[in-house]
């Protein structure tokens, strides 16, 4: 999943690849970052070390290597820079785009006004008297539930469809750059990469196009790639990159996370909040909204609601939650025994669940004594002045020993996993017959 606040919400375990490797985390996802940023904190001064070592060995070598008197130690450092060379610390795999949008100049006071915008289709009503007023500089959210008409909202905003009434106008210098929710809308997927931006600013030449081409990932001959090879999110990340080189001030964005990974989401998310014009954004992405809105308008049945703050203070009002990962489904049917529990079944019951979680604790225990150390060990294989220090044997082990601990963490979390679901049924079984009674 690309989405933040399921993965919060839902995931106990997160199997990282990057830094050529497979590394487990705990839960939940917040968690998650913040112990990886710690081991990407801990191999940065590895690799910093390394390379500061590697030049004071190389600078001795050079120095001292042709005298006599030296020749024992800088035979030594000689033997110390090869080992050196032979640790080679991973690089992240992880890529993450470069969104910046400047505005071509300052808008008048009220960038857009909409006054009373009615739309229907056939007899399915979705807008109704519509009005509101944006600001210079505000970044409103609107939301609503599905089918309510947000993007079809946007589209006449855009002009990209017609009211039956109403009128929609931008005020003085205001100019929007739009981002559809369908793609389609604004790519030739007959073209390549670059010569579609090209075509859109060409201004840019060759060499620019490329530039701007690999601030969004695609780099040497992706940029010749034909659209339609793209996937939806490479698709997002190339018309995002086409509105950073528009002329505009305010942004227009039905759903722009959809389709993009973590990473592209958080770039995003980061370039919204430093933009420092007006941001129009429809989005279910949680992360986004509570990232960059500070002013919702909630589209209903009923009409327009209006917020001044961010999601998370609209949520301490009570409000309802329109951003929700997962709705709890409603059971509309009792459940009911196939037979009449005894005692004796209960008191199995319940012996089973005591049993049962001391073992899931017993197992949880050995998984964390395990976990930290692995973490000691790793800890000790990316230090490089105690690894060095280590004799050649002691370092085999110490890569041995990381391979081993992450194996036992492997089998003793399938084993926990295993015992959890079980302990997961029995707690089922006996909150079935305590509803029953």
């Amino acid at each position: 999943s690309h989405d933040h606040e399921f993965l919060d919400k839902v995931s106990q375990y997160y199997l990282d690849i990057d830094y050529q490797d497979i590394r487990v985390y705990r839960g939940p996802y917040h968690k998650f970052i913040d112990q990886k940023l710690q081991d990407i904190e801990i191999l940065d001064k590895t690799r910093v070390n390394q390379d500061k070592r590697r030049e004071e060995l190389s600078r001795f070598i050079e120095r001292f290597g042709a005298k006599a008197s030296k020749a024992t130690q800088a035979q030594s450092k000689r033997k110390q820079l090869q080992k050196l060379e032979e640790i080679e610390i991973p690089q992240t795999s992880r890529r993450a785009p470069h969104f910046q949008f400047d505005i071509c100049r300052e808008p008048g006071i009220t960038p857009l006004s909409i006054k009373k915008i009615t739309k229907s289709f056939g007899d399915n009503r979705v807008l109704h008297n519509v009005n509101f007023e944006i600001g210079r500089g505000e970044k409103v959210a609107i939301l609503g539930p599905n089918g309510v008409g947000k993007s079809t909202l946007l589209k006449i905003i855009m002009d990209q469809l017609k009211g039956d009434d109403g009128e929609v106008e931008w005020g003085y210098e205001a100019h929007p750059a739009y981002f559809p929710q369908d793609h389609h809308d604004v790519l030739n997927e007959n073209q390549t990469l670059a010569d579609w931006v090209m075509d859109q600013e060409p201004s840019l030449g060759i060499s620019g196009s490329r530039k701007l081409l690999g601030l969004v990932l695609f780099s040497g001959e992706e940029a010749d790639k034909k659209i339609a090879a793209l996937s939806g999110g490479e698709c997002g990340r190339l018309v995002l990159a086409r509105i950073m080189k528009q002329k505009q001030n305010v942004l227009v964005m039905d759903e722009p996370t959809n389709h993009l990974d973590l990473e592209t989401v958080e770039s995003l998310a980061q370039s919204l909040q430093e933009y420092s014009g007006t941001l129009i954004v429809v989005s279910h992405n949680r992360f986004l909204v509570r990232a960059v809105a500070d002013r919702l308008i909630l589209v209903k049945p009923s009409g327009i609601e209006e917020f001044i703050g961010t999601y998370e203070e609209y949520l301490q009002k009570g409000r309802e939650d329109y951003l929700l990962a997962a709705k709890k489904s409603t059971q509309t049917k009792q459940t009911k025994l196939k037979h009449n529990v005894t005692y004796e079944e209960q008191k199995r019951i319940k012996s089973n669940l005591k049993k049962k979680t001391r073992i899931v604790n017993e197992l949880e225990n050995k998984y964390l004594s395990l976990e930290t150390q692995n973490e000691e060990n790793m800890a000790l294989l990316f230090d490089y002045e105690k690894f060095s220090e280590l004799s050649k044997a002691e370092q085999k082990d110490v890569m041995q020993k990381k391979n081993q601990l992450e194996k036992k963490l492997r089998e003793a979390l399938a084993e926990w996993e295993k015992h959890a679901t079980e302990l997961e049924k029995i707690q089922m079984e006996i909150d079935e017959q305590d509803s029953i009674k």
